[in-house]
């Protein structure tokens, strides 16, 4: 026997590409702004303390508090009910409050010798907590990668040129292992690349200069 064909009158169902579903307005009008204001956040932070160092602006603790007060006010907004209607756009706020707290906290002990070395630890190590808590509790890799990608910046654009190469590796040690311990939990492999990476980065670029 013969298939027979589609009823007289009905159309052929049209070719489908595989990309036809894709919601690319909310890949573009969201997620790709959401991430270029967080990045944004962050650069802005790290150049303030950068350009103010070169300048002279404020007094160095002047400089910290306001790098406190800024990371930690976003997180308090993004906690709110309202904030989290946005989730995508909270999530880029807290992943750059992690990455303002990391620089201001490295510039603190490095430029400034504002911090005994135990409490700079101390700090970082408690930085590094609310970023995995964060990452964990909102299930976002992207929280996790913009504070990976400040905290790795932040040594890098607040170099002064200096070789101090055990606060340096100190922190990176710190930074992997939490994010480290946040990729086993939520199997992310994507993370433990750009840390290997970022990492190696650094180790050669110490020993060559």
């Amino acid at each position: 026997a013969v298939p027979a064909g589609p009823p007289p009158g009905s159309a052929r169902p049209a070719w489908t590409a595989p990309w036809a579903g894709f919601d690319w307005e909310q890949l573009v009008g969201v997620k790709l702004f959401s991430a270029i204001a967080g990045i944004a956040l962050v650069l802005a932070a790290i150049f303030f303390f950068r350009y103010s160092l070169d300048r002279g602006w404020l007094a160095p603790p002047v400089r910290v508090a306001i790098g406190v007060i800024v990371a930690t006010s976003l997180l308090v907004v993004c906690e709110l009910r309202a904030a989290r209607r946005y989730r995508i756009t909270a999530n880029a706020l807290d992943g750059a409050a992690i990455a303002i707290l990391f620089a201001t906290f490295f510039a603190a002990r490095t430029l400034w010798d504002l911090i005994p070395s135990t409490a700079t630890f101390g700090l970082m190590i408690l930085v590094t907590v609310v970023a995995v808590l964060l990452s964990i509790r909102r299930d976002s890799l992207f929280i996790a990668v913009l504070g990976l990608a400040g905290g790795f910046a932040t040594p890098a654009l607040l170099s002064t040129g200096e070789n101090r190469p055990i606060p340096l590796f100190t922190y990176l040690l710190l930074l992997n292992v939490g994010l480290a311990w946040v990729a086993v939990r939520k199997k992310w492999p994507l993370l433990t690349v750009m840390t290997l990476v970022l990492t190696t980065l650094y180790q050669w670029g110490w020993v060559v200069r």
